[in-house]
């Protein structure tokens, strides 16, 4: 897409689009819609790490997605400021009806052990520009069993399936979205 087809925006109002897109819980539903009746595994456990994966997905896919910037940093640090913000608000949530937790923290957490997976891989580096194929299907690939074995469920093939989908589907939307938009950052900053 030509610059000037991109639609200008700010890096704050960037930001709060992928945590929308991020916290989205539609293409989960979705995936978990496609899974069998009474399966060997707990939904709510495959639907709770699919929402942190996605969200991991995004904030990790700027990241891998964007060139090397300001628009970059500022995009990636506006974004992860939300996350913290609204995990937050998660916390609080939950703390008040039950035990004490740092959502932010789990988060933390679970992209350790997603990006131990993931620097295995010698494309982590990025997308070439003109690649005809795209290193991240082969990232997703990866992604799948670690999701499942993070969920307890490391041999069920439809709970590597939904979280290679998860992945898949999140990249595929940041990335659409990455290339639709120009950053606009201010001079004094």
């Amino acid at each position: 897409m030509a610059s000037s087809d991109k639609k200008k925006i700010s890096v704050e109002e960037a930001g709060k689009i992928l945590v929308d897109f991020s916290t989205d819980r539609n293409d989960l539903k979705m995936i978990l819609g496609q899974l069998p009746e009474n399966p060997e595994f707990s939904l709510v456990t495959v639907e709770y790490e699919m929402q942190l994966l996605k969200i991991l997905s995004i904030g990790w896919g700027i990241s891998y997605f964007m060139p090397e910037g300001v628009e970059k940093e500022k995009l990636a640090a506006e974004f992860w400021n939300l996350i913290n913000l609204l995990s937050k608000d998660i916390s609080l949530s939950i703390s008040s009806i039950e035990k004490e937790i740092d959502y932010f923290e789990i988060i933390k957490k679970r992209l350790d052990q997603y990006l131990k997976v993931l620097q295995h891989s010698s494309k982590i580096s990025g997308p070439e520009p003109d690649s005809v194929s795209d290193p991240a299907s082969d990232l997703v690939s990866m992604i799948g069993p670690k999701f499942a074995e993070i969920c307890g469920y490391e041999d069920n093939v439809f709970v590597i399936i939904s979280g290679a989908k998860i992945f898949s589907l999140a990249l595929s939307g940041l990335r659409e979205y990455l290339e639709s938009i120009s950053l606009v950052i201010p001079d004094n900053q």
